[in-house]
C-alpha cells in the first residue's frame, strides 16, 4: 500500500480476486507475519497465488496497542536515538533475522502446496535504502541461505533504476517507483502473467494525474486523489 498504485495493485487487475497486505514501511517480520495471518484467514489452497516483494532488511517492526508500527530503514529514522541505535542494530544481525523469515515463508508456502513469487525493492544484502550499499562479510551466511536468495527475484533498484535512484525522474522528490515504473518492473520480472491493454491504459491514466497533480496545487504524494482511479481497500487482519 502506497499513496498510488504499485506492482500488486497492477497485476492484481488480473485476477478474480486479490487482497493486498502490503504496507508503506513494513519490514520483512511485518510481511512475514501478514503472510501466515493471511493464510490463516484464508485457508491457502493450490488453486492461489501468493506474490511477495521483500524489503530492506535495516527496518524494523513492532506490534503496539492493537496496531502495527514501522520505524523504516533504522539508519535513517528519527524515532530512535543515537545510542539506542549504536547499541541494538547490527546489519548482520538483521540479515540473519530476515533471511530466515524469507527462507521460512518459502517452505511454508511450499508445504501448503501454493504457487508462490518473491520479488524484492532492493537486493537483500542491500541494507542502504538510497545507495547500492552491500553488507561485508556475510558470505557464510548467504551461502546457508542460497536456495533461498536464488527464489527471489531480481529487485526494482537494479532492474529498473540500474542501482541508481537518480536514474529516473522523480515525483514530489520521492523515491517510490510511480505506477509506470511498476508496470515496466512487472512486465520485465513477471513476464509469465500478461498485462491487459486495458490495465496499461489504466496505469498510464493514473500516471498522468500524478504528474499533473504534482504540477498544480498537490504539495506531497500523501496528499493525492486518485479516488476516481483507485481506492486501496485495507484488509481485514490485525
Amino acid at each position: 500500500m502506497y499513496n498510488w498504485p504499485t506492482w500488486a495493485d497492477i497485476l492484481g487487475k488480473e485476477f478474480e480476486f486479490v487482497e493486498n497486505w502490503g504496507h508503506s514501511g513494513g519490514g520483512n517480520q511485518f510481511i512475514f507475519n501478514s503472510v501466515v495471518e493471511c493464510s490463516l484467514r484464508h485457508k491457502f489452497t493450490p488453486g492461489d497465488t501468493i506474490i511477495i516483494m521483500w524489503t530492506n532488511i535495516s527496518r524494523e517492526d513492532k506490534y503496539v496497542n492493537n496496531k502495527w508500527l514501522f520505524s523504516g530503514n533504522m539508519y535513517t529514522t528519527n524515532l530512535y536515538s543515537r545510542e539506542y541505535k549504536e547499541k541494538y542494530t547490527d546489519l548482520k544481525g538483521f540479515l540473519i533475522r530476515d533471511l530466515a523469515f524469507i527462507h521460512s515463508t518459502k517452505k511454508y508456502l511450499e508445504f501448503l502446496n501454493v504457487k508462490h513469487i518473491f520479488l524484492s525493492m532492493v537486493p537483500i544484502t542491500n541494507w542502504d535504502q538510497y545507495n547500492a550499499t552491500e553488507i561485508k562479510h556475510v558470505e557464510r551466511i548467504c551461502d546457508l541461505y542460497k536456495d533461498t536468495l536464488s527464489f527471489i527475484r531480481k529487485s526494482v533498484f537494479e532492474v529498473i533504476y540500474r542501482f541508481n535512484w537518480d536514474s529516473k525522474e522523480r515525483v514530489f522528490r520521492d523515491f517510490h517507483p510511480t505506477p509506470e515504473l511498476h508496470l515496466q518492473y512487472l512486465q520485465t520480472i513477471v513476464p509469465e502473467y500478461n498485462i491487459s491493454p486495458s490495465t496499461v491504459a489504466w496505469v498510464k491514466e493514473v500516471e498522468q494525474s500524478i504528474i499533473e497533480q504534482s504540477k498544480s496545487s498537490c504539495p506531497s504524494a500523501n496528499q493525492l486523489d486518485l479516488t476516481k482511479y483507485w481506492k486501496y481497500v485495507v484488509p481485514d487482519r490485525f
